[in-house]
């Protein structure tokens, strides 16, 4: 998962132990993977790998905001230059529009949050926005998808010729289960594949996200 650091800056260790060698140093709104969350003497460490290709441990998760892909469930948002609302518009968000939250901003206007729009353009909206987190896709689930959607559609299709060969009264029941169970199937394939695809397309733009942000 992509996070963002929050604090002005910390140490990036070989192992989860702070007496280890720190190679590395994250600082504020750098972007880094997380990996595992794990206690050590008492501490809680968290793997990190760099855009550079560093890996390593970070202490605590305090200072660590997971970077969410979300959609705007009011009628619009403005997204200003600053936390801010005296700063410069950005650009009006539209109901349904898809974004990054970046961080959450305390001021004396309220809470704001940083994000990032589709084109990497980034600003801040109101605490107040009303948003919603759009559920990655994965191939993972795609494959449940798809497994579910045969064995769905393989009962289907035994029901079919159970009710075909049956010479009992009530083998029309039969009939009708099995066009559910083969309607079902199908529809979960068709799900399972749509969502692999988009799986997959998915994988690829985090890629190219990480080769943007990579140093040279």
């Amino acid at each position: 998962m992509r996070a963002i650091l929050t604090n002005e800056s910390t140490a990036v260790y070989a192992a989860p132990d702070d007496q280890t060698i720190s190679i590395a140093t994250l600082h504020l709104d750098e972007e880094f993977e997380i990996g595992r969350v794990m206690r050590k003497k008492r501490q809680t460490w968290v793997e990190v790998t760099l855009d550079s290709g560093v890996k390593g441990y970070i202490k605590g998760v305090e200072h660590i905001f997971a970077l969410r892909k979300v959609q705007l469930v009011d009628s619009s948002a403005e997204m200003r230059s600053e936390a801010s609302a005296a700063s410069d518009l950005i650009r009006t968000l539209s109901k349904g529009d898809a974004f990054f939250t970046l961080r959450v901003v305390k001021t004396d206007e309220g809470g704001w949050v940083r994000v990032r729009d589709l084109n990497n353009t980034e600003g801040y909206i109101s605490g107040k926005t009303k948003i919603r987190v759009v559920q990655a896709a994965t191939r993972a689930d795609a494959r449940k998808m798809l497994i579910l959607g045969a064995i769905m559609a393989v009962i289907g299709i035994l029901f079919g010729v159970g009710s075909y060969l049956s010479q009992a009264a009530n083998n029309t029941i039969y009939y009708y289960l099995a066009i559910g169970f083969i309607v079902f199937g199908v529809m979960q394939l068709m799900q399972g594949f749509i969502q692999h695809r988009q799986a997959v397309a998915q994988e690829k733009q985090e890629q190219e996200e990480k080769s943007l942000h990579r140093p040279d």
